[in-house]
């Protein structure tokens, strides 16, 4: 059964970002020495301990700006980079460590496979079979702390209002269609969720094709669904949306996939580079996040 047919209007705020209208002081966050220090003070104290809940190391100095960063991500450009913690990667533990405490300030981490933090040792790659499409993780915040960078490396996102806002110029029809449930298989389940919608007042994108396609073999998609997500890939390609941040060691980049996407790098190793890129990845609960729609799971066909 499809929703009723929405009321399309523009995205607007400061989440309704392009590339060309951004500079590096909009989304970079330098790290001071002495906030630096105060996350290796706390990496030293746990002595291996991995924290659970954030009243297990608090960070009065880096405190303020970590408020600061949950507000851009919530209500700003849903990004941000920190730049200027050290990397030791001969001590991986501590670097792990470093960003699970950074995350608990953020909300509840989500275990990957079992565990709080996820390592990625492929070239480029933060998740597989996404075929360079821009996606949204299944969470509030997902952190993503450089332990290795080759050269010329980077990370590509897209803000998910520009995307709404340039397909609804291109093809509202389109559009329209992604405002209605589509199949989805989500945690061994298929269920009904749109692309764009609501929470709580609140705008939120959340586009995961490989969910979609993962499911069609029981719900099909009907030409203009297909045709419309076609068109949403095409419209986050446009030259003025897609942001490339050049990425270093130590660099963490936080971002929320309910108003930012981010692009699958292509696999295997870099023009030029000798070792690949090495990234520490985790996803969190945030405490407020957006309220979503329940979702029911969908009925198999013929029933």
């Amino acid at each position: 059964m499809f929703a009723p047919r929405p009321r399309l209007t523009p995205q607007i705020g400061p989440h309704v970002w392009q590339a060309d209208t951004l500079s590096p002081a909009d989304w970079m966050i330098p790290v001071g020495q002495e906030d630096a220090a105060e996350l290796a003070a706390t990496v030293a104290a746990l002595d291996g301990h991995r924290p659970a809940a954030r009243g297990e190391v608090p960070l009065p100095r880096l405190a303020p700006t970590l408020a600061a960063l949950a507000e851009r991500l919530e209500t700003g450009h849903g990004f941000a980079l920190l730049r200027g913690f050290p990397v030791d990667r001969a001590q991986p533990e501590h670097a792990e460590l470093a960003l699970l405490i950074l995350a608990l300030q953020l909300g509840a981490v989500l275990p990957q496979e079992g565990a709080p933090v996820g390592r990625l040792a492929a070239a480029g790659a933060d998740r597989g079979g996404s075929g360079g499409r821009f996606h949204a993780d299944p969470c509030d915040v997902v952190g993503l702390l450089c332990l290795r960078q080759p050269p010329a490396g980077s990370s590509t996102l897209v803000a998910a209002g520009a995307a709404h806002n340039a397909l609804m110029r291109l093809d509202r029809a389109a559009l329209e269609t992604l405002y209605q449930p589509l199949p989805q298989r989500l945690g061994g389940m298929v269920m009904r969720r749109a692309v764009f919608g609501a929470a709580g007042g609140a705008f939120v994108g959340r586009y995961e094709r490989d969910a979609i396609e993962d499911a069609v073999a029981e719900h099909p998609l009907t030409p203009a669904q297909r045709a419309a997500l076609d068109r949403l890939d095409a419209a986050c390609e446009e030259p003025a949306l897609p942001l490339t941040l050049e990425t270093r060691a130590g660099d963490v980049l936080f971002y929320n996939p309910h108003l930012v996407w981010k692009r699958q790098a292509a696999d295997g190793p870099e023009a030029g580079a000798a070792l690949p890129r090495e990234m520490l990845r985790l996803c969190l609960a945030a405490p407020s996040p957006r309220r979503l729609p329940v979702e029911a799971p969908e009925a198999p066909p013929g029933a």
